[in-house]
């Protein structure tokens, strides 16, 4: 619950998932999941856990409130990115498939839903005046004196915090170790825990 300068409260900005959003298993995670994996590894470590969206392949239809993160000089694509890219996805024979009418954003919430990565979103400040960057700077704009409205989320969304959790991390040291013995994004299988 965040508190508004008025001393109202309302409920706090939350992120958002796709409501028709289908989850794809660990076991088919290919390039986009794996390297997406270590890509939010280096951000949490380097830049407060900030993404930077324009380096996603994202789909305007699916994920509108991702797409309007990206600075206004990203070059638009011609078609949807679920339309034309989808993503890399092992096939039940091992070979990588792509799967059209998802992208990265849907491989993002897979992380998230496994417990390997955690989504913060920006709180509000001591003061009660702003919400508050990862970086600990304020946020001019929106303020928690606004009602939390669509507006609100899709403007503090580009500011949501990734994290990676001990599982997560975990993982993504094993995906940079098999990358570092020359293995690929795409033949990588994670350890059974255990063995």
């Amino acid at each position: 619950m965040a508190t508004a300068l008025d001393g109202t409260r309302s409920e706090a900005p939350q992120w958002r998932d796709r409501a028709d959003r289908i989850s794809v298993p660990m076991a088919r995670w290919g390039v986009d999941h794996w390297s997406l994996l270590t890509y939010v590894e280096a951000r949490w470590g380097d830049h407060h856990g900030l993404i930077s969206w324009d380096r996603l392949t994202l789909s305007r239809r699916n994920w509108p409130m991702l797409w309007a993160a990206r600075n206004p000089w990203a070059e638009p694509d011609r078609a949807d990115a679920a339309d034309m890219y989808g993503l890399r996805l092992k096939g039940p024979d091992g070979a990588m498939e792509e799967v059209k009418g998802c992208c990265e954003g849907d491989a993002l919430m897979d992380l998230v839903e496994n417990g390997l990565v955690v989504i913060e979103m920006p709180p509000v400040s001591p003061t009660g005046k702003s919400y508050l960057r990862p970086d600990g700077h304020a946020l001019n704009d929106p303020t928690p004196a606004e009602p939390v409205t669509g507006r609100v989320e899709w403007a503090l969304m580009p500011w949501a915090r990734f994290t990676l959790t001990d599982k997560g991390s975990e993982l993504a040291a094993s995906v940079r170790r098999f990358r570092g013995t020359g293995g690929s994004y795409g033949t990588f299988i994670p350890a059974q825990r255990g063995s």
